[in-house]
Protein backbone atom coordinates (compact mmCIF):
# COMPACT_ATOMS: atom_id res chain seq x y z
CA UNK A 1 0.00 0.00 0.00
CA UNK A 2 1.20 3.29 -0.88
CA UNK A 3 1.43 6.26 1.61
CA UNK A 4 -1.11 8.60 0.35
CA UNK A 5 -3.51 5.37 -0.15
CA UNK A 6 -2.81 4.57 3.42
CA UNK A 7 -3.53 8.18 4.82
CA UNK A 8 -6.83 8.47 2.83
CA UNK A 9 -8.06 4.53 4.30
CA UNK A 10 -6.74 5.92 7.77
CA UNK A 11 -8.94 9.47 7.16
CA UNK A 12 -12.08 7.58 6.02
CA UNK A 13 -11.66 5.26 8.72
CA UNK A 14 -11.92 8.29 11.25
CA UNK A 15 -14.75 9.63 9.62
CA UNK A 16 -16.89 6.58 9.55
CA UNK A 17 -15.93 6.00 13.27
CA UNK A 18 -16.68 9.69 14.41
CA UNK A 19 -20.18 9.40 12.45
CA UNK A 20 -21.24 5.38 14.41
CA UNK A 21 -20.70 7.54 17.31
CA UNK A 22 -22.52 9.74 16.48
CA UNK A 23 -25.39 8.07 16.30
CA UNK A 24 -25.40 6.81 20.14
CA UNK A 25 -27.42 8.47 22.87
CA UNK A 26 -25.80 10.98 25.45
CA UNK A 27 -26.48 10.55 28.80
CA UNK A 28 -28.59 13.68 28.47
CA UNK A 29 -30.80 12.20 26.19
CA UNK A 30 -32.02 9.27 28.86
CA UNK A 31 -34.68 9.55 31.01
CA UNK A 32 -34.09 10.86 34.29
CA UNK A 33 -30.92 12.20 35.95
CA UNK A 34 -27.40 11.40 37.29
CA UNK A 35 -26.54 9.47 34.33
CA UNK A 36 -23.01 8.87 33.41
CA UNK A 37 -21.02 7.27 30.29
CA UNK A 38 -19.02 4.32 31.78
CA UNK A 39 -17.38 3.14 28.41
CA UNK A 40 -17.64 3.22 24.98
CA UNK A 41 -15.59 1.85 22.27
CA UNK A 42 -15.91 1.30 18.55
CA UNK A 43 -14.98 -1.40 16.33
CA UNK A 44 -14.86 -3.62 12.61
CA UNK A 45 -16.95 -6.02 12.66
CA UNK A 46 -16.55 -9.37 11.63
CA UNK A 47 -13.50 -10.41 14.03
CA UNK A 48 -13.19 -11.68 17.00
CA UNK A 49 -14.84 -14.63 18.27
CA UNK A 50 -18.34 -13.97 16.26
CA UNK A 51 -16.64 -13.14 12.93
CA UNK A 52 -18.95 -14.71 9.79
CA UNK A 53 -21.64 -13.71 7.48
CA UNK A 54 -23.23 -10.28 7.87
CA UNK A 55 -21.09 -9.15 10.44
CA UNK A 56 -17.59 -9.94 8.37
CA UNK A 57 -19.05 -8.74 4.88
CA UNK A 58 -19.81 -5.28 6.86
CA UNK A 59 -16.61 -5.19 8.37
CA UNK A 60 -14.40 -5.89 4.78
CA UNK A 61 -16.88 -2.91 3.75
CA UNK A 62 -14.82 -0.01 5.73
CA UNK A 63 -18.25 -0.06 8.54
CA UNK A 64 -17.53 0.22 12.34
CA UNK A 65 -19.74 -0.62 15.37
CA UNK A 66 -20.15 1.56 18.12
CA UNK A 67 -20.82 0.96 21.81
CA UNK A 68 -21.44 3.42 24.80
CA UNK A 69 -22.31 2.13 28.61
CA UNK A 70 -24.29 4.20 31.08
CA UNK A 71 -25.16 3.73 34.87
CA UNK A 72 -27.39 5.67 36.91
CA UNK A 73 -26.85 6.03 40.24
CA UNK A 74 -30.51 6.88 41.75
CA UNK A 75 -32.64 4.49 40.79
CA UNK A 76 -29.40 2.31 40.25
CA UNK A 77 -29.71 0.99 36.67
CA UNK A 78 -27.87 0.30 33.63
CA UNK A 79 -27.89 0.56 30.18
CA UNK A 80 -25.79 -0.06 26.97
CA UNK A 81 -26.56 0.94 23.34
CA UNK A 82 -25.07 -0.12 20.33
CA UNK A 83 -24.93 0.64 16.65
CA UNK A 84 -24.14 -1.76 13.87
CA UNK A 85 -24.15 -0.77 10.21
CA UNK A 86 -24.48 -3.39 7.58
CA UNK A 87 -23.92 -3.85 3.94
CA UNK A 88 -27.64 -3.19 2.95
CA UNK A 89 -30.82 -2.95 5.02
CA UNK A 90 -31.96 -6.32 4.32
CA UNK A 91 -28.94 -7.31 6.00
CA UNK A 92 -30.18 -5.69 8.84
CA UNK A 93 -33.39 -6.86 8.91
CA UNK A 94 -31.86 -10.80 8.59
CA UNK A 95 -29.62 -10.23 11.25
CA UNK A 96 -31.92 -8.84 14.22
CA UNK A 97 -33.22 -12.10 15.22
CA UNK A 98 -29.94 -13.11 15.63
CA UNK A 99 -28.81 -10.26 18.32
CA UNK A 100 -29.99 -12.35 21.63
CA UNK A 101 -27.50 -15.22 21.08
CA UNK A 102 -24.75 -12.50 19.98
CA UNK A 103 -25.34 -9.88 22.61
CA UNK A 104 -22.43 -9.46 24.94
CA UNK A 105 -22.90 -10.84 28.08
CA UNK A 106 -21.81 -9.91 31.90
CA UNK A 107 -20.35 -12.95 32.89
CA UNK A 108 -21.34 -12.42 36.56
CA UNK A 109 -24.70 -12.67 35.88
CA UNK A 110 -26.62 -15.70 34.12
CA UNK A 111 -29.68 -15.77 32.04
CA UNK A 112 -32.72 -18.18 34.00
CA UNK A 113 -35.01 -17.41 31.19
CA UNK A 114 -35.75 -15.13 28.27
CA UNK A 115 -39.15 -14.06 27.09
CA UNK A 116 -40.13 -12.74 24.07
CA UNK A 117 -42.45 -9.30 23.68
CA UNK A 118 -44.34 -8.97 20.63
CA UNK A 119 -47.20 -6.57 22.09
CA UNK A 120 -45.11 -3.48 21.89
CA UNK A 121 -44.82 -0.67 19.01
CA UNK A 122 -41.94 1.55 18.57
CA UNK A 123 -42.99 4.69 16.66
CA UNK A 124 -40.05 4.37 13.76
CA UNK A 125 -39.22 1.04 13.50
CA UNK A 126 -41.28 -1.17 11.66
CA UNK A 127 -40.26 -4.83 13.21
CA UNK A 128 -38.04 -4.61 16.19
CA UNK A 129 -37.31 -7.14 18.46
CA UNK A 130 -38.26 -6.62 22.28
CA UNK A 131 -37.50 -9.32 24.74
CA UNK A 132 -37.05 -9.64 28.54
CA UNK A 133 -34.58 -11.70 30.42
CA UNK A 134 -34.34 -12.84 34.18
CA UNK A 135 -31.09 -13.07 35.83
CA UNK A 136 -29.43 -14.20 38.74
CA UNK A 137 -26.17 -13.13 39.88
CA UNK A 138 -23.70 -12.08 43.00
CA UNK A 139 -26.43 -9.00 43.51
CA UNK A 140 -29.24 -10.95 43.35
CA UNK A 141 -32.00 -11.05 40.38
CA UNK A 142 -32.31 -8.55 38.02
CA UNK A 143 -34.41 -8.15 34.94
CA UNK A 144 -32.76 -6.49 31.42
CA UNK A 145 -35.10 -5.44 29.01
CA UNK A 146 -33.86 -5.39 25.46
CA UNK A 147 -34.83 -4.04 21.79
CA UNK A 148 -33.37 -4.06 19.06
CA UNK A 149 -34.58 -2.75 15.57
CA UNK A 150 -32.94 -0.89 12.37
CA UNK A 151 -33.46 2.22 10.46
CA UNK A 152 -32.36 1.65 6.96
CA UNK A 153 -28.28 -0.60 7.30
CA UNK A 154 -27.82 0.34 10.80
CA UNK A 155 -29.09 -2.01 13.46
CA UNK A 156 -29.48 -0.63 17.11
CA UNK A 157 -29.44 -2.11 20.00
CA UNK A 158 -30.50 -0.99 23.50
CA UNK A 159 -30.33 -3.13 26.47
CA UNK A 160 -31.32 -1.76 30.15
CA UNK A 161 -30.67 -3.51 33.29
CA UNK A 162 -32.01 -3.11 36.74
CA UNK A 163 -31.32 -5.40 39.69
CA UNK A 164 -34.82 -6.07 41.88
CA UNK A 165 -37.87 -4.74 39.53
CA UNK A 166 -37.17 -3.56 36.30
CA UNK A 167 -36.83 -0.49 34.12
CA UNK A 168 -40.75 0.27 33.04
CA UNK A 169 -41.68 -0.77 29.65
CA UNK A 170 -42.55 2.92 28.60
CA UNK A 171 -39.23 4.22 29.78
CA UNK A 172 -37.48 1.50 27.72
CA UNK A 173 -39.62 2.46 24.61
CA UNK A 174 -38.90 6.13 24.75
CA UNK A 175 -35.07 5.34 24.71
CA UNK A 176 -35.43 3.09 21.92
CA UNK A 177 -37.86 5.57 20.03
CA UNK A 178 -35.00 7.91 21.07
CA UNK A 179 -32.16 6.16 19.50
CA UNK A 180 -33.81 4.95 16.19
CA UNK A 181 -34.74 8.77 15.71
CA UNK A 182 -30.71 9.76 16.42
CA UNK A 183 -30.01 7.35 13.68
CA UNK A 184 -32.21 8.46 11.39
CA UNK A 185 -30.86 12.01 12.06
CA UNK A 186 -27.20 11.16 11.45
CA UNK A 187 -28.16 9.13 8.18
CA UNK A 188 -29.89 12.12 6.78
CA UNK A 189 -26.50 14.42 7.85
CA UNK A 190 -25.04 12.36 5.32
Amino acid sequence: MNKPKFLTDLQRNSVEQKKMVAMLLESNELPGDHWKVSGESVFRPGHGRRRGGFSQFAGLAGAFTALRFFDQSSPRRWLWIQVYPYATEQDAVDVIPTLPDRMIRNPRLSVIERTMIDNFVIRGVSAPLIFEESTTGPEGPGIGRNIAGNVDHVVFMISSFKFGEAWPWDEVTSVAESQANKVRNVLAQN
